[in-house]
């Protein structure tokens, strides 16, 4: 088993949960955690190394989601910083958004109330604003968008059940999607103008243990190259990835997680995976693309008081 390298601890304290990564602005990477005591922190990626934890502020009782997005307005895009949604430890979702690129200052909203679960969020492909994703206390899968007219209306796809957090996406045709468990095969669920919420997908993936992390691109008009990561029930990293339709080989990432991984196609394409480890520490580990189109990975590495992740390693 590979050895991981660890972002460390948010300010010495346990992290819990899944971390939830997203890209500012300026191309750097942020991944945000909660702790047993429910606060949210998050850490910045710096040149070379990257920086200190820092608070987010804010309790909850789910893991965060995060996301970048722009909002379209009559005079074109305004660019939005990071955002991040958590299920407050009063039952509601709640927002906290990024005031200026590098900044340290949230604005925290309040969304909607009674809620369950983990939210999820991705921006939406024309660039006007987010969809975000949650359950509900009826356990049915709920979506909304924001834009620059604020919040718009609550959307609902047929029940489905499914186990632990869900992972947002983007389809073929830039709409976002959203990937559960069932426990035996991924489901993934859209919008469509034609039929509103609907379950669009099914991917087979191997036994796994809790919530998927997918991370999608698309290469073709026609076909979305998914890759859906997993922690194995030998508590390492599972890839597998479904290109143009086909199911390919799973990989091996390995580790020793005790987390859901979360990935993120960083702004060149490469993927990057994160997880907390057995330390309870956050690891990461980015892809690498050699000369010849080959791709691999770089060595799991310890985010905090270290360098990222090198391909050469």
């Amino acid at each position: 088993m590979e050895r991981l390298f660890s972002l460390g601890r948010a300010a010495g304290r346990t992290v819990t949960g899944t971390p939830a990564v997203a890209r500012q602005r300026n191309g750097r990477l942020i991944v945000f955690v909660r702790d047993v005591f429910g606060e949210y922190w998050y850490i910045r990626q710096g040149y070379p190394a990257w920086e200190g934890w820092r608070r987010l502020g804010g309790f909850g009782t789910s893991s965060p989601a995060a996301v970048t997005h722009t909002i379209l307005t009559s005079t074109g895009r305004v660019p939005a910083e990071v955002e991040v949604y958590v299920r407050g430890d009063d039952g509601n979702l709640h927002s906290a958004q990024q005031v200026g690129v590098d900044s340290d200052v949230w604005r925290w909203t309040t969304v909607a109330g009674g809620i369950k679960g983990d939210p999820g969020a991705a921006m939406r492909r024309n660039g006007d604003g987010v969809r975000v994703f949650v359950q509900g206390e009826d356990d049915t899968l709920y979506s909304i968008v924001k834009n620059r007219l604020g919040y718009g209306v609550w959307e609902g796809a047929d029940p489905v059940p499914f186990v632990g957090r869900l992972s947002v996406g983007v389809d073929e045709r830039g709409r976002p999607i959203a990937f559960v468990s069932t426990g035996s095969e991924i489901r993934g669920v859209s919008r469509s103008e034609a039929l509103g919420m609907e379950w669009v997908r099914r991917l087979a993936v191997t036994p796994h243990v809790g919530s998927p992390a997918v991370a999608t691109t698309t290469t073709t008009p026609r076909f979305l190259d998914t890759t859906v990561y997993v922690r194995h029930f030998t508590r390492s990293v599972r890839e597998q990835p479904f290109t143009e339709g086909r199911t390919g080989a799973q990989t091996d990432l390995g580790g020793d997680l005790s987390s859901d991984p979360a990935a993120f196609v960083a702004a060149d394409g490469r993927r990057h995976v994160f997880a907390l480890g057995g330390d309870f520490r956050l690891w990461a580990r980015q892809e690498c693309r050699s000369g010849d189109g080959r791709i691999r990975y770089a060595n799991w590495r310890l985010v905090e008081g270290g360098r990222p992740a090198e391909c050469a390693s």
